[in-house]
């Protein structure tokens, strides 16, 4: 699988190279304080009339107590950075995955033709940062070491406030995990503003001893390099793939993506799949859907018509969705062996969805980690551009729940094994969980 990390860094940077941008752009420029309020003023009102659930997890007064606070805080010019640093926790107090916002587009391709950003990944766990990856000339930061601070700010107050300033959906901070895991790069960049330098406070693996070093911020398109010269990273980016493992009876269908794709042949491969699984008489199937971040109810609705036995009803009539609420019947030869499902984190939606159903009609063990999403979700998100800083974002406006009953808004689906990697086992690309599932199915084999 390519690195998740080095395909989004080449992604943006592709989109943001191929832009028309006037070098024009400036961003000291600071707004007048009724151009900022104007703006929070304009996110607040899509909130208030469209969100559908946006007084799930807090009260209408709360809301408009804390709207009001955030107004009076706006009491001095502002640049883009600054301000949008404010509205993000006003977003992340909604709880909702697909409710969210980003820099205006003349801002996001300044930084990635002219920002510094931190030469080095991390990864948490535990609360605690550990470097896996070093974009420096000279690999000055040791991969698996402990970091413990930067710029003097301790790493577990950073990743507390990123959880107090990114969206995801309920109160699981899984996802929002998963994202600073995926990309920390980005993420790490902008809560430190894009310095031009980075003190770093760390321990080297197997040494209790602190050490401090100063690194230059990195150019883009120089981290690009670097991480593809340096990391062996595999061209393996599909969607979904199947592998048959003869010596456990066992097969394994990865689905990274449930969007849809012109000619994908999605439908071809999962008939295609399982006709091999029903030939070769294979009893133990694994579903991996770690990262999958949703798409189209239809490509759900489909793995779930080979893994079900009995009819099902996808959607909750109340949901206002004409599709997926009638009983759906499962295929001819839908399989009946165990089943596995993979989860991390990074299940967001759709995929929120699908695995909520096979929790809710204990089709399957899953393990893992809490997944990023579960059984309800909101979406049909209206675009919009705030008019004087021109930062985007959506706003949901359908709430889409699943025809399940008795689990929770407030989390994810949990697994019935929880396994996390370590810092080891990432730094020699060991699949923890992956490996944990065939140790399982090997011993339920003799």
């Amino acid at each position: 699988m390519k690195s998740s990390e080095y395909l989004l860094l080449t992604i943006l940077f592709m989109f943001f190279l191929s832009s028309s941008f006037a070098q024009t752009y400036d961003p000291e420029r600071k707004f007048p304080v009724n151009q900022l309020q104007e703006d929070f003023l304009k996110l607040r009102k899509l909130l208030e009339d469209n969100h559908p659930a946006l007084y799930r997890y807090y009260d209408e007064a709360f809301f408009s107590s804390f709207f009001d606070s955030v107004l009076v805080s706006i009491n001095k010019e502002m640049t883009e950075l600054e301000f949008i640093k404010i509205l993000e926790p006003v977003i992340a107090k909604v709880h909702c995955g697909h409710t969210e916002l980003w820099y205006s587009d003349d801002f996001q391709k300044y930084i990635y033709t002219n920002g510094l950003f931190i030469p080095f990944s991390v990864y948490y766990i535990d609360d605690k940062a550990y470097t896996v990856k070093d974009y420096t000339e000279n690999n000055i930061l040791p991969e698996g070491s402990e970091v413990i601070s930067i710029n003097a700010v301790p790493v577990s107050h950073i990743l507390s406030m990123l959880y107090a300033s990114m969206n995801g959906d309920s109160f699981n901070k899984q996802n929002i995990l998963f994202t600073i895991n995926k990309i920390p790069v980005s993420i790490l960049s902008r809560y430190f503003n894009y310095t031009d330098s980075y003190t770093v406070q760390y321990k080297e693996p197997d040494d209790n001893n602190f050490s401090t070093v100063t690194l230059g911020g990195i150019k883009y398109r120089e981290l690009l390099s670097l991480l593809h010269k340096r990391y062996n990273l595999n061209s393996d980016d599909r969607d979904f793939s199947f592998q048959v493992l003869d010596s456990l009876n066992a097969a394994v269908i990865t689905i990274r993506s449930f969007v849809k794709h012109e000619n994908d042949h999605y439908y071809d491969f999962l008939k295609s799949s399982f006709y091999q699984i029903d030939s070769l008489n294979i009893q133990n199937l694994i579903i991996d859907v770690r990262g999958n971040d949703g798409g189209h109810p239809d490509y759900a609705v489909d793995l779930l018509r080979y893994i079900m036995n009995k009819d099902f009803v996808y959607f909750k009539p109340e949901s206002g969705v004409a599709s997926w609420i009638d009983p759906i019947r499962p295929h001819e030869n839908n399989f009946q062996g165990k089943i596995y499902i993979l989860i991390n984190g990074g299940e967001l939606s759709t995929t929120g969805h699908f695995i909520s159903l096979i929790k809710y009609h204990n089709l399957g063990i899953f393990i893992g980690q809490e997944s990023g999403s579960t059984f309800s979700c909101h979406n049909n998100s209206l675009y919009f551009l705030l008019p004087n800083t021109q930062i985007g974002g959506k706003v949901a406006r359908t709430t889409f729940e699943t025809a399940v009953t008795g689990m929770s808004w407030e989390k994810g689906i949990m697994p019935d094994y929880y396994v996390k990697p370590d810092i080891e086992d990432l730094l020699n690309n060991v699949d923890t969980i992956m490996e944990y599932t065939l140790h399982i199915i090997n011993n339920d084999n003799k």
